[in-house]
């Protein structure tokens, strides 16, 4: 029956996969009188009684579930890659070796880089000290500033007496003259000495933002060095390293791959329906998982969403596809049928009780619609989780295969030997596939 209902389900679900709860559905055994039934339909009498199955039908909020395949696979996981180019100097671990968060795991060449780490420090220290001799020159030109607007001072007040002595007649004019040339040669100095000062400062700035730029370059060149070291991000296990010393790697080639085993994951693709349920659970060896987060599928050729679960099993599935089940959450006023019961996928006939006696019942077949929506598992029996409109509580539902199907029932209160459901039930099996809609 299991392998039934998972061919059967495969069809009405895209997800095809079957799951488990556990409840009962009881079955009932029916005397048919087959030549009550054949009557008026211009057949021959058949005087041999026949027994007609039944399956009551459970009615309750079921959790439908659904076949599942997902990629078991680690919560941390790192494929580490570089992004230089150079050759593998030391390899400090070895492959399926167990390292701690930041283990020196493996060092590629970085002969070069260093070199030119050491050329940029070599020019900071040369720019370094010429602007320590710009600043003790600044500040020897500003003392000298100093000295030159005293004398300058000096000089002006020698003019300006020696202008007013002229202007009585009281001083010769070579002396006059003189003190205006020393006047102008004082305020040449200073000038001078002014300009001397903002050009050295022009340069002190200029000699600042060269140190500043050496400062990036040689920050960044130590960034390169320490991209040829490798360090465990996390503690977990290294994988996949298949280098060996002295061989030459690439820009963005893969070096090897870093992983926990104690955190997993369970990475199944799932229709967009059943992805935005709330509440849906993943269910393997009897243990359930809840949903950690979802992501829509963007490529091209998928559809759905993908679906992440926390995972808690045995290390030997770590990077294997198993099937799981997915729980979906209680539907409400839901049966379960059994596989046996159900017709062309969406039809069950039931017995309704026309008439009876103290020994004889007369029941006739109704037909109902029915809406199925997955699986479980009842006490090791699989059962379809569905709903009606029109199914009425614990009907007794017709589980065999009739061919025709008959409008009316006639059922003795005798219940049958075991002898008889026996036989009874090897001949349903022989002719299942036989019932209605089935040709």
């Amino acid at each position: 029956m299991l392998s039934r209902l998972k061919r059967r389900h495969a069809i009405v679900t895209t997800l095809g996969v079957l799951a488990v709860i556990a409840v009962t559905a009881g079955v009932s055994y029916f005397l048919l009188n087959g030549d009550e039934q054949k009557k008026g339909r211009g057949q021959k009498s058949d005087p041999a009684a026949k027994f007609v199955i039944t399956s009551a039908t459970t009615k309750g909020n079921w959790q439908p579930m659904h076949p599942t395949i997902g990629l078991v696979e680690p919560a941390l996981y790192l494929d580490v890659q570089t992004t230089v180019t150079a050759k593998v100097q030391h390899i400090h671990v070895k492959p399926g070796e167990k390292v701690k968060q930041g283990q020196l795991l493996l060092t590629l060449d970085s002969s070069d880089a260093e070199r030119e780490l050491r050329r940029l420090q070599a020019q900071r220290m040369e720019l370094a000290a010429n602007q320590s001799i710009m600043i003790r020159q600044q500040a020897l030109d500003k003392e000298l500033l100093s000295i030159s607007k005293k004398q300058l001072e000096n000089a002006k007040k020698s003019l300006e007496r020696m202008q007013m002595l002229d202007s009585k007649n009281l001083a010769a004019k070579t002396e006059l003259e003189a003190k205006e040339d020393e006047f102008n040669i004082r305020s040449q100095s200073v000038a001078q000495a002014e300009f001397t000062i903002r050009n050295h400062e022009a340069l002190r700035q200029q000699t600042q933002a060269s140190l500043t730029q050496l400062d990036i370059s040689i920050e960044a060149q130590q960034s390169m060095i320490e991209k040829h070291r490798f360090n465990a991000d996390f503690d977990g296990e290294v994988a996949n390293l298949d280098l060996k010393v002295g061989q030459q790697v690439g820009a963005g080639q893969s070096l090897f791959t870093l992983f926990d085993r104690n955190e997993l994951l369970f990475k199944t693709l799932v229709a967009s329906e059943l992805a935005l349920e709330d509440g849906a659970e993943i269910q393997y060896a009897g243990v359930r998982y809840s949903r950690l987060h979802t992501d829509p599928v963007r490529m091209a050729n998928s559809a759905g969403q993908r679906v992440w679960f926390g995972f808690q099993q045995e290390e030997r599935l770590l990077g294997n596809y198993v099937y799981a089940s997915w729980v979906s959450p209680a539907v409400e006023n839901s049966f379960l049928i059994t596989d046996r019961a159900l017709h062309d996928f969406d039809r069950v006939y039931y017995l309704q009780d026309i008439a009876d006696s103290d020994e004889l019942h007369e029941y006739r077949l109704v037909e109902s619609q029915v809406t199925l929506h997955g699986t479980t598992e009842v006490n090791g029996e699989e059962y379809w989780v569905a709903t009606s409109e029109t199914l009425p509580d614990n009907a007794k539902l017709l589980s065999s295969r009739l061919r025709p199907l008959y409008a009316g029932i006639k059922v003795t209160t005798v219940k049958p030997t075991a002898d008889d459901v026996e036989v009874e039930n090897v001949k349903m099996e022989r002719g299942r596939g036989n019932g209605p809609g089935r040709g």
